[in-house]
């Protein structure tokens, strides 16, 4: 069992490292540190693209929040037409409902507006 453990035991000094080890484990603590300093990159871009993700939803919320606004404006322009509309059709039937001379009975108006359409 000495032999084994005299083996795989590890040299006490640096001296008794073999070169390729030692060039091994060099080349793994350079490829450790350029992976340690990509990953911190890639979490800066990472949080870096968090914020602008939020900021764009923001807007998206502001834009969609004027978007309704302008909607209800508009439908309440509408609305406020049609009864103006629908105002002024009533007031100019009453108004020609008073211009007619002497009228009797529905039949009589209904004659006289025909007159007025021909």
């Amino acid at each position: 069992m000495g032999a084994f453990r005299t083996r795989n035991a590890a040299p006490d000094t640096p001296a008794a490292t073999p070169v390729s080890i030692t060039q091994s484990l060099s080349a793994l603590r350079l490829e450790h540190a350029r992976l340690l300093e990509e990953h911190g990159a890639d979490r800066a871009a990472l949080r870096q693209r968090e914020a602008e993700l939020a900021d764009v939803q923001a807007r998206e919320v502001d834009a969609r929040a004027t978007a309704d606004a302008f909607l209800q404006a508009t439908r309440a322009a509408e609305d406020h037409a049609t009864r103006a509309e629908r105002t002024a059709a009533l007031a100019e039937l009453e108004v020609g409902f008073l211009k007619v001379p002497n009228v009797r009975s529905p039949l009589d108006y209904s004659v006289f507006l025909s007159s007025l359409g021909s």
